[in-house]
């Protein structure tokens, strides 16, 4: 079965992708997501096969998403979705090898035939797909880590990882950051980062680094600091659409809206774990 994982920021675009048949030509459908960060979070955390992505979403575009399985080598197939005012720009995707380009709006027929060209493409090189590989290791209670002798095989050590892994959030949640980086820093695979932070908190790396940044935005809010558009910024959210997408996930209001009315943030145990974080950072 090929994993599909579908992203696009107008819920119903993504509806209309998940009503589609997909079981009945063979393609499992992973998950769907409204922006680009959250789909390479996925990217670095599961094996998925093909990715249909717009090209325009908050966070980090379609291109962002196609850029970032070219420079990781991963072996997911990309298509584009695009408006035709877009289809220029939709082109420059050929050098992250972008599979194709569709525009919108797309007929049904002619997106699961698309998906069925990668499906053929994946099939082809599946037996020689080393991620899968690395995956089977790691579903089998392993870890991965990496020397100077390449890879490594170990027992899983969920408690002190994760500690590591909230340690490094309260201490970079103002900078750019990724499973890919925390990766680089501590010589562990982002599929085992991604299965701790996970089994250890309920929730995926990058919901706990939103919601650091977002718990952090909220005080500089109520202080009346500076501008909503700095305060964004001062977190490492320049996106001030993607901020006010993920302010309002966290406090179920935008923040121009939470700065006149304050309110408690909608999902009180990761609130909680927020507070534990940020009171243990140095």
């Amino acid at each position: 079965m090929i994993n599909l994982l579908i992203a696009d920021d107008e819920n119903i675009i993504r509806q209309g992708l998940l009503s589609i048949d997909w079981k009945s030509i063979g393609i499992n459908v992973f998950g769907s997501v409204d922006n680009g960060l959250e789909a390479v979070e996925i990217l670095q955390g599961e094996i998925i096969d093909v990715v249909l992505t717009d090209i325009r979403m908050p966070g980090l575009d379609g291109l962002g998403v196609a850029k970032f399985v070219h420079e990781q080598n991963l072996s997911t197939v990309v298509i584009l979705l695009s408006g035709y005012s877009e289809f220029d720009y939709a082109r420059k995707g050929i050098q992250y090898n972008v599979m194709e380009y569709l525009l919108k709006p797309s007929d049904p027929n002619e997106i699961t035939a698309s998906v069925k060209r990668a499906r053929e493409q994946i099939d082809k090189r599946r037996k020689a797909d080393v991620r899968l590989k690395l995956l089977e290791a790691e579903l089998g209670k392993r870890r991965l880590a990496i020397d100077g002798n390449g890879i490594i095989l170990g027992e899983m050590d969920y408690s002190e990882k994760s500690k590591q892994i909230l340690r490094y959030i309260a201490e970079n949640y103002n900078k750019s950051i990724s499973l890919s980086t925390l990766s680089a820093e501590i010589h562990l695979s982002t599929i085992y980062l991604s299965k701790v932070i996970k089994k250890a908190t309920g929730y995926t790396f990058l919901e706990i680094v939103n919601a650091m940044r977002v718990h952090k935005a909220a005080e500089k809010i109520r202080n009346n600091s500076c501008r909503l558009s700095e305060i964004g910024e001062s977190v490492c959210i320049n996106d001030q659409r993607y901020f006010s997408q993920i302010f309002k996930k966290y406090y179920n209001k935008t923040p121009s809206a939470y700065k006149k009315e304050p309110c408690m943030p909608v999902d009180t145990k990761l609130a909680y774990l927020i507070q534990i974080i940020h009171s243990d950072a140095p």
